[in-house]
Parts: C-alpha cells; sequence; structure tokens
C-alpha cells in the first residue's frame, strides 16, 4: 500500500493553477469504500477525472497499515 505526503511545492502549483482559473473535469469521487467504481471509471475510459476522497480515518489506517507491512518486512 501506497501512503502519499504532501508535497509543498506541488501544492503550491496546484494553488497557482486553481487561482489562474485552471479547471479540471471531474467525473467521478468516492471514499475507499467505492475505489473500485472509480477504478471502473478510468478503465472504461469515461470523461472526467476519478477521484478518490480519503476521510481522515482513512489516512490513519493507511499509515497503520503501511507502518505494520514496513515493520514486518
Amino acid at each position: 500500500m501506497a501512503v502519499f505526503r504532501p508535497d509543498e511545492s506541488a501544492l503550491d502549483a496546484m494553488r497557482a493553477a486553481y487561482a489562474a482559473g485552471l479547471r479540471l473535469p471531474i467525473g467521478w469521487t468516492g471514499g475507499l469504500d467505492a475505489a473500485a467504481t472509480g477504478f471502473e471509471h478510468v478503465r472504461a475510459g469515461r470523461p472526467g477525472r476519478a477521484v478518490l476522497q480519503l476521510a481522515a480515518a482513512d489516512s490513519v489506517h493507511a499509515a497503520r497499515d503501511e507502518s505494520e507491512a514496513v515493520a514486518s518486512a
């Protein structure tokens, strides 16, 4: 499992693009419990990006799972 951490320069670039009016079309949003549907959206070539929204609890579980995987390696 990959755990993504914020990259300040990437966040700054995203803020600047948003401030300049850049908008990307979103075709699907959902949480981890519906991730398979999001992957199917992409796999089928449907228009708009698929955005996986993580709740704070999901992030905590992902970080814990990653820590356990590293510890057992």
